[in-house]
């Protein structure tokens, strides 16, 4: 697991914003002056950057063809941001979609077919009914916001709002494949972290970890790993998907 760090996001410089932090992942504080700033900046999601849309939208295709593959009665997604997944989804399928955020800012994005009754705000899982379970369960591109002991009880939690069965989709953009450049690199990132030059207009963004990572702290969790794939199809990004299922 290695520490990453951002100076902005979809353009957005975070010298523009107060509260960043070297040490802390961003707080309610900061996305609420991110959103502030995005809403200004973009008038539509169609504005963002073409590469990064590309990407996402080819994360939303393979998801509707696993679900096709699934069938799934219900399903949960989890942390949805801009919400691009799932409106992708709910436009392809049929679907008793529910989706999680922890900011009520999801509701400016979400698609308008997904019913209030179906929007859930707040912390997973403290958000949701204790008696709620799906049969499918997506992870978009959020797991890079815990450290190794909170990603495995985020995951057991996920665990048990799963019906017998029931299967999890993650997606990880945040991963890294182990090299001696990679690890050099890293080591001499983390050195230059201390020096307060380096550390201008820096916020501490979340963990990367290897797919062999991701993987045993799925198996902690008590899910078992049906399949795994990586897309490189799109620029420079690359994407991991992760077919799992609960014991």
């Amino acid at each position: 697991m290695r520490k990453f760090y951002q100076t902005q996001w979809h353009g957005i410089k975070f010298n523009s914003i107060r509260s960043i932090s070297i040490s802390r992942l961003p707080d309610e504080d900061f996305y609420n002056h991110f959103y502030a700033n995005f809403s200004k900046k973009y008038s539509s999601i169609s504005e963002l950057d073409p590469d990064w849309l590309r990407l996402k939208f080819s994360a939303a295709d393979w998801l509707v063809k696993q679900i096709k593959d699934i069938d799934p009665k219900s399903a949960l997604s989890l942390g949805v941001g801009l919400a691009i997944l799932e409106n992708h989804i709910k436009a392809n399928l049929d679907l008793d979609l529910h989706v999680h955020e922890v900011s009520d800012s999801v509701r400016n994005y979400i698609d308008a077919n997904i019913p209030e009754e179906c929007i859930h705000i707040g912390l997973f899982p403290e958000c949701l009914d204790k008696a709620l379970k799906f049969d499918l369960i997506i992870m978009g591109g959020i797991e890079y916001i815990f450290d190794d002991q909170e990603l495995e009880k985020f995951l057991t939690q996920v665990a048990d709002h799963l019906h017998p069965q029931g299967k999890l989709l993650l997606i990880s953009w945040s991963f890294y494949e182990r090299s001696l450049y990679s690890t050099v690199k890293h080591y001499i990132k983390e050195l230059l972290i201390r020096l307060p030059l380096f550390q201008k207009n820096k916020q501490f963004w979340g963990y990367l970890r290897t797919q062999d990572q991701l993987k045993v702290l799925a198996r902690k969790a008590g899910l078992q790993i049906l399949s795994s794939e990586k897309d490189e199809s799109v620029g420079d990004w690359k994407t991991l998907f992760l077919t799992l299922k609960r014991d």
